[in-house]
């Protein structure tokens, strides 16, 4: 099994898409080639519906974002995880430590 595209790499791709074809912003994006069918669907759709609705078109934050009702578990946000930390470290120190793990598990460092 592959890893699952994060809202990040279907952001990318959507980017992507807008300058190249499918397959090659697919590549770019570094995701599977049936979930950025999936993602190019689901933006379209949604793209669609506002249309016919009179809404602007939506954001790209807007087409990544999982669907109402998917039963996908929420993501946690940054401030519960900044409550976690607090409540698992006994000092400011061990808290750095964590906060380096996390970032480096999170892929932050291949950003730049």
């Amino acid at each position: 099994m592959g890893k699952h595209a994060s809202d990040i790499d279907k952001a990318a791709f959507l980017v992507h898409l807008q300058y190249v074809h499918h397959s090659e912003a697919a590549r770019r994006a570094g995701i599977p080639k049936q979930t950025a069918s999936d993602v190019k669907k689901r933006a379209d759709a949604l793209k669609a519906t506002n249309e016919t609705q009179g809404l602007p078109p939506p954001t790209i934050a807007e087409q990544v974002a999982r669907k109402e009702g998917s039963g996908a578990k929420p993501k946690i946000i940054d401030n519960e995880v900044l409550e976690l930390l607090e409540a698992c470290t006994l000092n400011k120190k061990q808290r750095k430590k964590l906060w380096y793990i996390v970032a480096q598990e999170e892929g932050f460092f291949d950003l730049h």
